[in-house]
């Protein structure tokens, strides 16, 4: 106990939890019992936390009678708000039942009210010139921000990260309107005045007076929760966000429109691209102008495919200061676009079986889950995707496949039918000219990437000509499929790889149980049955099988790049196994030494045998698993050979000198075996179904739906 000290007990002047005096902060009151909390600073008490003048009173109440609970005097009614006081001082109360104060006891209240009020005028005339203070404080602070803007708009931007060491965050772009429309330039300067007008009512501390702000928004009227929402923006991006993305500095080097890159007079309306956000207390999704509806959503997915999936490998570009664009920049701008395309399916109730489905949501997840898959290896050689960005790229695509398998057990069979019972049509005339339904086919504006025609990071130039997409599932104008350009045998192979390690494969053989039963067509595909060889070769421990199936020219890209995934694990496996079953030894009978015999293995083979890129790469691994190599030249002459021991090698991993865990042996990017399957083929083919191999779609539609 001492007379300013917080601690559990008494103080001089208080009884409480954490009692203190003058500018510390407790767990207390500076009176009897709990009198008053707040989050802020203190003058002369605390509460939870402090309180008093400049601090932010939290309901502030005293507690000053066992059975009697009132508004301490100056108690603010909001979370934020000062609380001019002096509650070491708080007006004595008496107990009920208790007579009345004498004349004596009366004078001596009225002293200490005229005390209050003289220390409360002063402590009020400080808050004031503290509040003037702040005034200046800020209009200097946004004087330097304007003059920082006006410079940073005539300097150019820093170069980007280099492709082994790219940058892990996106690149915003510096605030300005240009690039907005005409018609939001207007409302970008109303939106401006009244938020600077905010700004000042909250620095004077009358926020109460501030009528709520709708000038984004022409209608704030959520769905109604009693039937599925419908999306009414026919835009890429919703108006409000480009206004308030503007505002705050957010707009993406990737979305700005620039001559050189985009059409002539595009804006931001044409480039932008709504970003993912979830639900909160203070911004509802759920509203329906800022939810687009499904044949939006899949321009959407053609406009990232055409304009920006291949920036980081089409050459120098004006936004980055005339370099390629960060090849993480590009994947993290895409991994968070097509999740909030994602989620406004999801906000129209698009769930399938007692919900909405079509193939136009179908046809939006199955590019999606092609881009995550396809990612997963063609990103493998950024050693910052592999440790920061590969685990929440399976995650995605797992969520998407399963969005996918509602999709296709759909009770009705939607998942082929272009437009299904349930859904709502947009009227047209409502979306901007360059959104209209009859200029795009599945999506797609642009059979080809557009701009330069993208490199591979080997310098390979790609495939980017008009008349190589014959074998595409979407956006053929010449495919009248029917099933509408979907690829389910293809997503349900991609789901079987996907899940090989979940409970020990035991989720792997309930699903085609399920399918033999439900969906005996799609359980015969040769997508599903390759999927099948796949998991039992691994399920095995058949590594030979395993990796001859990888290098065939039969098995599909998507297939190999999941496959990769499962690389790591069946090379260690074959390391123990042939460790211990290649050759043999024979003792001495005069001495008792071992000799081994023929116990030798080529280096060059075991390269071909678990697809290594090269001999550095396999020669690496036998170090990282305690292979004896040796260098000789064989009896016959020539060049010397890389030859392995196995019986003179104990197996073993290789551990972390300091922690003693185990060290991954991560496989590098396997160019020469999954990569040469793309045969140039861009990121747009890809997504668009030209390397899904045979059998991807249905033969015919089905003629009974799911059970």
């Amino acid at each position: 106990d001492s007379a300013s000290s917080a601690g559990f007990g008494n103080s001089a002047s208080s009884t409480g939890y954490n009692s203190n005096n003058s500018a510390s902060n407790g767990f207390g009151s500076a009176s009897s019992g709990f009198n008053s909390g707040g989050f802020g600073v203190a003058t002369s008490t605390s509460g939870f936390g402090s309180t008093s003048t400049g601090g932010g009173g939290f309901n502030t109440f005293g507690f000053t009678d066992e059975d009697d609970m009132t508004m301490s005097p100056g108690g603010s009614k909001a979370f934020g708000q000062s609380s001019i006081m002096d509650t070491t001082k708080s007006p004595r109360r008496r107990r009920k039942g208790t007579m009345s104060p004498t004349p004596e006891e009366g004078d001596a209240d009225d002293d200490d009210d005229m005390e209050d009020g003289k220390q409360k005028e002063e402590e009020l005339n400080k808050l004031k010139a503290k509040l003037e203070l702040k005034k200046k404080m800020l209009a200097e602070r946004k004087k330097k921000k304007e003059i920082e803007a006006a410079a940073a708009a005539n300097t150019p931007a820093a170069a980007p990260a280099t492709e082994q060491q790219p940058s892990t965050q996106f690149t915003p772009s510096s605030t300005s309107s240009s690039h907005l429309p005409p018609d939001l330039q207007q409302r970008y300067k109303e939106v401006e005045e009244k938020l600077a007008a905010k700004r000042a009512a909250l620095t004077a501390g009358i926020e109460d007076d501030i009528p709520e702000d709708d000038t984004l928004r022409t209608n704030n009227t959520p769905a109604n929760p009693t039937k599925s929402l419908s999306g009414t923006c026919t835009s890429m991006c919703p108006d409000e966000e480009i206004i308030q993305r503007d505002m705050e500095g957010d707009i993406q080097l990737l979305e700005i429109p620039h001559a050189a890159i985009h059409s002539k007079g595009a804006t931001l309306r044409d480039t932008a691209v709504k970003r993912f956000r979830r639900s909160a207390a203070d911004f509802k999704l759920d509203i329906p102008e800022l939810v687009r509806p499904p044949f939006v959503l899949e321009i959407c997915c053609g406009y990232l495919e055409e304009s920006v999936m291949e920036r980081d490998r089409q050459g120098p570009d004006p936004r980055y200061s005339n370099a390629p664009p960060p090849s993480l920049d590009v994947y993290q701008f895409i991994w968070d676009r097509t999740r909030m395309i994602r989620k406004d399916f999801i906000l129209q109730n698009y769930i399938g079986t007692g919900g909405r489905c079509n193939a136009i949501a179908t046809r939006c997840h199955e590019r999606i889950a092609r881009w995550h898959a396809m990612c997963e290896h063609q990103l493998s050689h950024l050693e910052d995707f592999v440790t920061m960005q590969s685990q929440q790229n399976i995650q995605e695509l797992g969520q998407t496949m399963k969005t996918l398998n509602q999709y296709y057990d759909d009770a009705m069979g939607r998942s082929v039918l272009e437009v299904a019972e349930g859904d709502v049509e947009v009227d047209d005339d409502a979306a901007s000219s360059s959104l209209k339904k009859e200029n795009y086919i599945h999506g797609c504006q642009s059979n080809v990437v557009l701009g330069a025609s993208p490199v591979d990071y080997s310098g390979s130039p790609m495939k980017n000509d008009d008349g190589v997409n014959r074998n595409r599932l979407v956006g053929n104008e010449n495919n009248n499929h029917v099933s509408c350009g979907t690829a389910e045998p293809e997503m349900r192979g991609l789901y079987i790889l996907l899940t090989m390690n979940n409970d020990g494969g035991m989720e792997v053989l309930k699903y085609v149980g399920k399918l033999c039963e439900q969906r005996p067509e799609i359980f015969r595909s040769k997508p599903v049955q390759l999927a099948l060889r796949i998991f039992q070769a691994k399920k095995e421990h058949n590594y030979a099988r395993f990796f001859s199936i990888m290098k065939s020219p039969s098995t599909p890209y998507l297939f190999a790049c999941i496959m990769f995934k499962h690389v790591e694990q069946m090379r260690k496996i074959a390391f123990r196994i042939m460790s211990r079953t290649i050759g043999y030894r024979n003792r001495r009978k005069d001495t008792g030494e071992y000799i081994h015999i023929n116990d030798s293995y080529p280096l060059s083979d075991l390269v071909e045998l678990l697809c290594f890129e090269d001999l550095d790469e396999a020669r690496a691994a036998c170090r990282h698993y305690n292979i004896t190599t040796k260098e000789e030249v064989p009896a016959s002459g020539g060049d010397a050979v890389d030859l392995i021991y196995w019986r003179a090698s104990d197996f073993r991993e290789s551990k972390d000198p300091k922690k003693g865990t185990t060290l991954p042996l991560k496989p590098r990017k396997m160019v020469r075996i999954i990569e040469t399957k793309l045969n140039g083929a861009t990121r747009l083919a890809v997504c668009r179904g030209e390397v899904s191999g045979e059998g991807a779609m249905l033969a015919k539609r089905l003629s009974s739906s799911p059970k």
